[in-house]
């Protein structure tokens, strides 16, 4: 018997009252030759450039394609450029950070951009929680490769700006499953390792373009998977299977007006 959606019968929108937000920020249609970019500044600014929607709520709330449908056709496919500014620095603020960074670590930014996407675009969602499809990061049979850190300070991950290099210090498997959920794999990725430490680690394979990782830089065709570097380097495999995940959809959505 197939298994039923619970649903959540809750606004996303209507729980937001509470979060920090951008003092001053702006949404404007999107010039067709420029490029998706996002730029994070000091205090907490964001700027992000054509961008659609969907996009948008993928990064604000920390999912990947397959956890989000509903909507208006426009939000998979009309770009916009958005800059926010907040008036008063939150601790959390990125200083300089990157996309990955944001992806991984729940901050201010985060939050302030659940907040801009609901109050100009209308955004309204219901959270359900269903089985999907999803990889397991477990441990190898040759057992972890990762340098154990109990250093004190921060996690640090670098990424080869869509080369396919990551680089981390004192970094969690949970971290790495975030990472590994966007765009890498193609499917939600749930840490099944049972290592509670954090560890400093160089992770090296060719994106698959199929799956969202596109590069940047032309692609190795003797390159390696993500799959199989995750095995090879890091004692690390991604194994499919299937989970209770949330799932986001879209109940409402307008085009913002212009400012």
């Amino acid at each position: 018997m197939p298994l039923k959606p619970i649903t959540a019968m809750i606004l996303i929108a209507a729980t937001l009252a509470a979060q920090p937000s951008f003092e001053v920020a702006s949404i404007k249609p999107s010039d067709a030759d420029s490029q998706l970019k996002i730029d994070f500044a000091a205090g907490g600014r964001l700027i992000v450039t054509h961008a659609t929607l969907r996009f948008l709520i993928k990064i604000a709330y920390d999912i990947s394609d397959d956890q989000l449908s509903g909507g208006p056709g426009w939000i998979g496919s009309t770009r916009f450029d958005v800059q926010g500014k907040p008036a008063i620095p939150t601790p959390g603020d990125p200083q300089t950070m990157t996309k990955d960074q944001l992806l991984m670590f729940h901050g201010p930014t985060r939050l302030r951009l659940q907040k801009l996407l609901a109050d100009r675009f209308q955004l309204e969602m219901r959270k359900e929680s269903k089985a999907m499809p999803v990889f397991g990061l477990v441990v190898a049979k040759s057992g972890p490769k990762m340098k154990p850190d109990s250093s004190p300070g921060d996690a640090e991950l670098k990424t080869g700006n869509g080369r396919g290099v990551l680089t981390a210090t004192r970094v969690g498997m949970p971290a790495l499953a975030g990472f590994l959920n966007e765009g890498q794999t193609g499917r939600p990725v749930v840490d099944m390792t049972g290592l509670t430490g954090k560890f400093d680690f160089r992770l090296e394979w060719t994106p698959d373009a199929s799956l969202g990782g596109a590069p940047a830089a032309p692609v190795d065709p003797g390159g390696i998977s993500i799959f199989t570097a995750l095995q090879q380097q890091l004692g690390l495999r991604l194994d499919p299977s299937t989970a209770p995940s949330e799932y986001f959809v879209v109940t409402r959505a307008e085009l913002p007006s212009a400012n």
